[in-house]
């Protein structure tokens, strides 16, 4: 029989702050990147070899959309990404604000935003 651990993290322990402010959504992502910059050259033996680059890091967060959007493209926010007793800070530029509206459904909200500045695991 399979053994589940209690280790990992669910979803409903989940949050998003933008600026310090809680926000009533439903899902987040963020996907961390770093660029790797070539260097192969004559010495490389034949395989290539690279140097890390830039990083960044991109940000989709979504949920019902209660009347406030809490931010507007081009502002520069600090997300707060919670899972568990964990999560990650990120310092970003939002670049885009959706609110969707169904009349068989709640009005839902979605961001996307990159990277402006540090992030990382908080504390």
């Amino acid at each position: 029989m399979p053994v589940t651990s209690t280790s990992f993290a669910h979803g409903k322990t989940g949050s998003v702050l933008v600026n310090g402010a809680s926000q009533p959504l439903t899902d987040w992502s963020v996907d961390f990147k770093a660029d790797a910059v070539e260097v192969t050259n004559f010495l490389s033996e034949g395989v290539t070899e690279n140097v890390f680059g830039i990083a960044s890091a991109e940000i989709t967060a979504s949920g019902p959309y209660d009347g406030s959007s809490g931010a507007s493209p081009g502002n520069d926010c600090t997300f707060t990404l919670g899972v568990g007793g964990a999560g990650f800070v990120v310092k970003a530029r939002i670049t885009s604000v959706k609110v969707d509206l169904n009349v068989k459904d709640v009005a839902k909200i979605s961001y996307s935003a990159t990277s402006n500045g540090v992030f990382g695991a908080s504390p």
